[in-house]
This record gives C-alpha cells, structure tokens and sequence, in this order.
C-alpha cells in the first residue's frame, strides 16, 4: 500500500466523520423539537406528529451533509464552524499598546 492510498483511505474516513455530524445536528434538532411536541400531547398523534418531525430534521439533515460534501467537502466546513476567526488573523496593536511596547523597551 503506498502512501497515497493510505491518504485517500483516512481522507474518505474523515469525510464520513465529518458527513455525519453535520446530519446529526439537524437530526438532534428535529429530535428535540419531536420530543418536545409529545410531550406537549402524549397521545396517538403526538407520536405521530412527533415521530414525523424527527424524520423531516433526519432528511434534512441528510440533504444538507450531501449538499456540503459536494460544495466544500464536510471536514473543511467543520472545520470552518468550529475555527476562531480572531486567532486566524494577527492582533494589530492599538496606539496604547505601541506606546506601552515602546516604553517598556527603553526602561533602564
């Protein structure tokens, strides 16, 4: 097995990763909501209604990791949401701190 075959394996295995997440979050959604609709009527068409609105956060779910996979690909996207924008650039220091850096310098 050459190397690039053991990249593409892990690269697939971290797209799947990925890919499930994505769907998990509007499943989660759809599950919560779902959950909370029976609890409000615990009869027949609670769990019917209920039942039906975890499906419909399932197939979205499932449409929108499928969407974002041919898009940009799931790590890239996850790694998007879970990134920190403000450690992706650098600080520019404000006057204040320019002076304060320079004071500091020429302290004997």
């Amino acid at each position: 097995m050459t190397g690039k075959e053991k990249k593409n394996w892990f690269d697939e295995l971290t797209e799947i990763f990925g890919w499930i997440q994505i769907m998990f979050s509007l499943t989660l959604i759809g599950l919560i909501l779902g959950g909370l609709y029976y609890l409000y009527s615990p009869d027949t068409t609670g769990k019917i209604v209920g039942s039906t609105i975890v499906l419909v956060g399932l197939s979205l779910g499932i449409i929108w990791a499928i969407r974002v996979k041919k898009k940009y690909g799931t790590i890239w996207f996850v790694s998007r949401i879970m990134a920190t924008p403000e450690l992706d650039t650098k600080k520019d220091l404000t006057e204040d701190e320019k002076k304060e850096k320079n004071t500091d310098g020429n302290k004997t």
